[in-house]
Parts: C-alpha cells; sequence; structure tokens
C-alpha cells in the first residue's frame, strides 16, 4: 500500500473536517509521520523524506500525492480566498472505510491519526510551528517563520 494512505486517513479521521492551508497539511502530516509511523504504526514501508525549510519540516511529494488522489476522485481541494482546503471525496471516504471494513487498515492507525489531528489541526499556526520547533529542533535550522511570543 502506498504511503498516500496516510494523507486519505487524515482527511477521513474526525468526521472528514477538512485541513485548511498548505502549511497545516505539511505539518499535521510531519506529526503523523514522527508520531505514529515511526513509531510503528504503519501500512506503507515508505516514509516522507521531509527536509528543514523555510517554515518547518517540508515535503514536495505530499503535493504530488493531493495531486494524484485529485485526478483519482479521492480527495477535493478547494482554493478560497482565505486559503487553500484540503477534503475528502465521497469515492475517498467510501474507499477509507472498505479498507477499514476488510481490516486492510487497522482501527489503531486511524485513531492515533485522529488524535494527532484534533490536537493539532486547529491549533494557531504560530503556536504549532513552535511546537514542531521544540520537538524537532533539526527542522528549524533552515526557517524563515518569525515566531511570535503570545
Amino acid at each position: 500500500m502506498d504511503r498516500a494512505i496516510y494523507l486519505l486517513l487524515l482527511l477521513y479521521a474526525d468526521d472528514q473536517k477538512p485541513i485548511m492551508g498548505n502549511l497545516k497539511l505539511q505539518k499535521l502530516t510531519f506529526l503523523i509521520q514522527k508520531e505514529v509511523i515511526e513509531k510503528g504504526k504503519r501500512v506503507s514501508d515508505e516514509n516522507y523524506n521531509f527536509l528543514p525549510y523555510r517554515f518547518g519540516p517540508f515535503t514536495p511529494a505530499i503535493y504530488d500525492e493531493i495531486e494524484t488522489l485529485k485526478q483519482y476522485g479521492l480527495v477535493e481541494v478547494k482554493e478560497t480566498r482565505r486559503g487553500t482546503y484540503y477534503m475528502l471525496s465521497p469515492k475517498g471516504k467510501k474507499l477509507i472505510e472498505t479498507l477499514l471494513l476488510k481490516k486492510v487498515i487497522p482501527v489503531s492507525l486511524l485513531k492515533a491519526i485522529e488524535k494527532i489531528k484534533k490536537k493539532y489541526s486547529t491549533m494557531d499556526l504560530n503556536k504549532l510551528i513552535r511546537l514542531i520547533y521544540a520537538n524537532y529542533p533539526e527542522f528549524a535550522q533552515r526557517s524563515e517563520w518569525v515566531i511570535e511570543s503570545i
């Protein structure tokens, strides 16, 4: 199974609430990799290759995979004045539910991803990036992000 399944699970988790913004999508996927996938809950042998970048951990692979998932009709991307919204399509929802029902994807993986999404998806981006830099300082080394104090 391809690692893009993690993106589908992220979009499925927490009642399929959309992810708002490119940075948020990158950071949530990074946290899923660090706190779920690298700790043994996985369905793919592939990891994302995150690199320190202008706004913390980044990989262009996420955008490539979102585009592929969009072409297959599994993901919807909406551009608005407020930013980009990433959502699971009805077809994507059906696929995930089928994979869960057939136990191709363990429910424990979905629950772990859901925990991350619930905890961080509504967090202020400044606070989220500060948290990532505190826990993974190696990803702050090329940063252009100015951390505002609370």
